[in-house]
């Protein structure tokens, strides 16, 4: 739903935020939909900020189509002495053919990063005002304010490192307001939604393709407390429904059965009931500052002025980054552009000093944050990983990773440093296997997991 707003109420919510936003660097806002990422590295949503259907892209990123496979080509020893003799007689398009028939991966089509599913939350319907959306940087937390029928809402929402789980948070100014129903659109395998007291639960498998039958099986719970004296939380098939709350807490926890690239055999199931045990019983507070711990000091280490901020700076994202004049009329939105920078390299590959980079832990980021959302015929949302979300060695990881050692973030590079160990591992017996040679190791052009 895209929102629009009256001439008047919209210098009304910018003079709000020109007296609120202490720090227009650090701070991101709309005053209509838009999309908002939070992630800590192996998780991953993107909070849109709609009314009444609020729709949640959640990811992990060891959820890939396919299953283990060797990919070398046996066939190609045999062939590369013809094929160098092709390149020496400059024949190369004899050599390309013979290249093509026998060196190439079996299958030739790679797998790719996909989607976990969309979280559904539909609210009460009614006209709303005074809407923001907004992502705090020094933070991390992401808000949703608006006000409906006199009475004003809040979301909340942040992804923690520590916890290994996305923290949200639904709110009101007036008892016994808080509703919403919650449940799940997946395109995946295979997928099963159930709900069991105030748990929500999705298990799905990643898609077969070239061949490769999907084996990465995941799961997916949504835990949802509720406080205040009429709070209910309804249990159907599929869906869960909280109403007269004063206030709901939901922690969302993903896993699959990936250990590394040879063996798929974790158990998600038991990996997202230890998740969620780790932090049941704790308010939003408590895990919000243990989540401030570990990102603050990291965020913290760099700030940028580039003088006094300008009336401009004040207005919502999407119309500072396109303002007549660029610098010359809100210098500071090269500060915030930065900023969201170190962020999104903070949130997409997690940070090393709790050491959630290890094999078992976080991947290495891929395109998959430049998603395309397809609206479908039931009026919901399917994120669609872009350009197969492979990792591309040419581009997607200078792309994604050069950024990190000039803006002091270099801990988020470990993810790079363990997956190039995996390749050198690997690679070491795809240049036996392929190219007859026995030091070294060698990788083509794309990687999956």
């Amino acid at each position: 739903m895209l929102l629009k707003l009256s001439a008047l109420t919209f210098w009304g919510v910018v003079a709000h935020m020109k007296s609120v936003l202490t720090s227009p660097s650090t701070t991101m806002w709309f005053n209509r939909s838009e999309i908002i990422p939070i992630g800590n590295g192996r998780l991953g949503a993107m909070l849109l900020g709609q009314f009444p259907d609020e729709v949640i892209p959640l990811n992990e990123d060891r959820i890939w189509s396919g299953s283990v496979n060797d990919s070398n080509n046996k066939n190609c020893p045999g062939a590369l002495p013809q094929i160098q003799e092709f390149i020496w007689q400059d024949d190369l398009q004899s050599a390309q053919d013979m290249v093509t028939d026998n060196c190439m991966a079996t299958p030739l089509g790679q797998q790719m990063f996909q989607t976990a599913g969309n979280l559904i939350l539909t609210f009460p319907s009614a006209s709303i005002s005074n809407f923001n959306h907004s992502l705090d940087l020094t933070t991390a937390l992401a808000t949703t304010i608006y006000t409906a029928n006199g009475v004003q809402f809040t979301r909340e929402a942040f992804a923690t490192n520590p916890d290994n789980d996305i923290v949200m948070r639904f709110s009101a100014n007036e008892s016994a307001h808080v509703a919403f129903t919650a449940g799940f659109v997946t395109p995946m395998t295979d997928p099963t939604v159930s709900t069991s007291s105030n748990i929500l639960k999705l298990t799905a498998m990643g898609q077969t393709v070239s061949g490769l039958v999907g084996y990465i099986n995941f799961v997916v719970e949504v835990e949802v407390t509720v406080s205040g004296s009429n709070a209910t939380i309804l249990s159907g098939d599929q869906t869960l429904e909280v109403s007269g709350a004063d206030e709901a807490l939901m922690v969302i926890a993903i896993d699959t059965n990936y250990i590394r690239y040879d063996d798929i055999t974790g158990d998600p199931q038991s990996k997202v009931d230890s998740t969620l045990s780790a932090v049941r019983g704790k308010s939003f507070d408590e895990i919000l500052k243990t989540h401030l711990s570990d990102y603050q000091p990291l965020f913290s280490r760099v700030s940028i002025s580039l003088g006094t901020p300008s009336s401009n700076s004040f207005l919502p994202t999407d119309l500072r980054k396109n303002l007549p004049g660029g610098a010359d009329v809100d210098q500071d939105v090269f500060s915030l552009y930065t900023q969201f920078g170190r962020y999104l390299g903070i949130a997409l590959q997690g940070t090393r000093k709790l050491q959630i980079c290890k094999v078992s832990g976080t991947l290495l980021r891929i395109l998959a944050g430049a998603a395309n959302i397809l609206s479908t015929s039931i009026s919901r949302y399917i994120i669609l990983p872009f350009v197969s979300s492979e990792n591309l060695k040419t581009s997607f990881f200078q792309m994604n990773s050069w950024l990190c050692e000039p803006l002091n973030i270099a801990e988020t590079l470990d993810p790079l440093w363990n997956l190039l160990k995996d390749m050198a591992e690997r690679g070491a017996t795809t240049a036996a296997e392929e190219y007859n040679i026995h030091r070294g190791w060698v990788a083509h052009h794309n990687i999956g997991i």
